[in-house]
């Protein structure tokens, strides 16, 4: 077996250890991905607003991780110096990453609603609370916080085992060896995305170090953009926007880990090598590449000029008993 490739999956394993499931939802690198390419999709007007709200250019990328921060750190949370939050906003927020369809299940449009406590408790939904909360008269502050989750929440729509349960949480209860490295199902896909050049680099040990992890982001994602791009350039992209994009989200996650992901892992009996990237890293890129071409029209929607929604009602109560207290 290549050792280098070896350490590349060992680098991305032993983070995402220390993470867990919420923390590591595609990871650091996909999430700035995904808010890059909605952010260069957007019109100028749409962008001012963004970029004013969060008060710098790069906003949107620096917040896209940071509802997974909220599940783990303690005290309050200071979202890449531009959004504060609560440390207890994790026990309302929590479920708002995944929702557990069965991948046995044939699943259309109206099956949504069962697979989302409350109506609201899902990933699916919230795409469209936060996007209420955006368009409503609030203040800066819960707008960013909504802002904050749209850009993370639309990332972890497309990851197929955020939409997907084989009665083992998406993933996270299967077993998957490479080499002598023994993680989740769920874990092994998270890190999918990474490029060939982390080949060379060592596996991570000692504590989890974010300013590492920072550095190392910025250093990987222009590589990971040149293929995304690469790829947008030649998709058509109109056609990932007819219909509800958020349920065709669901749908197209659910058919992948139900078709392709769970049987994979029955067909390796969970011992993967290094082909195992060869044949996933092009559907997580499209997954990636969906996401932000998504996130840009739901962005347009929650800033332009005419409301779709007028008033939030019981569910924006809900919203706002995090909002209010990062006032």
């Amino acid at each position: 077996m290549n050792q280098r490739r070896l350490r590349t999956v060992a680098a991305v394993l032993a983070l995402s250890s220390v993470l867990g499931r919420e923390a590591f939802a595609w990871g650091p690198l996909a999430h700035r991905a995904v808010a890059r390419i909605a952010h260069d999709r957007l019109s100028s007007e749409t962008r001012r607003k963004v970029d004013g709200l969060l008060g710098a250019a790069d906003g949107l990328e620096r917040v896209a991780s940071c509802a997974d921060a909220i599940l783990h750190e303690r005290g309050t949370i200071h979202c890449g110096g531009l959004v504060s939050l609560p440390a207890d906003a994790a026990k309302v927020t929590k479920d708002w990453h995944y929702m557990n369809v069965p991948v046995g299940a044939r699943v259309s449009e109206s099956d949504l609603p069962r697979h989302c406590p409350e109506g609201t408790e899902c990933v699916w939904a919230q795409i469209d609370l936060q996007i209420r909360a955006l368009r409503r008269e609030t203040g800066a502050q819960q707008r960013k916080v909504a802002l904050m989750f749209l850009v993370h929440l639309a990332g972890d729509l497309h990851q197929p085992l955020h939409v997907a349960d084989n009665h083992d949480h998406g993933g996270t209860e299967a077993r998957v060896e490479f080499g002598d490295i023994r993680k989740s199902l769920h874990q092994v896909w998270d890190g999918v995305v990474q490029l060939r050049e982390w080949a060379s680099r060592p596996a991570w040990t000692g504590p989890f170090d974010p300013v590492r992890l920072d550095k190392q982001v910025a250093a990987d994602l222009p590589g990971l953009m040149d293929r995304l791009n690469a790829d947008l350039a030649r998709a058509d992209t109109g056609s990932w926007l007819q219909g509800d994009p958020k349920i065709s989200a669901v749908l197209e996650g659910h058919d992948i880990a139900a078709n392709v992901i769970y049987p994979e892992q029955r067909r390796t009996q969970g011992r993967i090598d290094e082909s195992y990237q060869d044949r996933m890293q092009p559907i997580a890129f499209e997954r990636l590449e969906r996401a932000g071409v998504r996130l840009a029209a739901w962005l347009e929607e929650a800033f332009g000029p005419e409301p779709r929604y007028v008033d939030a009602g019981a569910v924006g109560a809900r919203i706002d008993a995090v909002f209010s207290k990062s006032r």
